[in-house]
């Protein structure tokens, strides 16, 4: 029986996997262009 794994590794054959790369790359974004409108506060 499969279980949602929160905490670690996910083995396929054990848990449920969810696919999150497309919205990692929309936060990735995200963060890039506040990153952008912020870099003042860096120099």
């Amino acid at each position: 029986m499969k279980t949602f794994n929160t905490t670690g590794y996910c083995d396929p054959e054990v848990n449920y996997m969810v696919d999150l790369s497309s919205r990692l790359q929309k936060v990735k974004a995200m963060v890039d262009e506040e990153h952008k409108q912020n870099s003042w506060i860096f120099r």
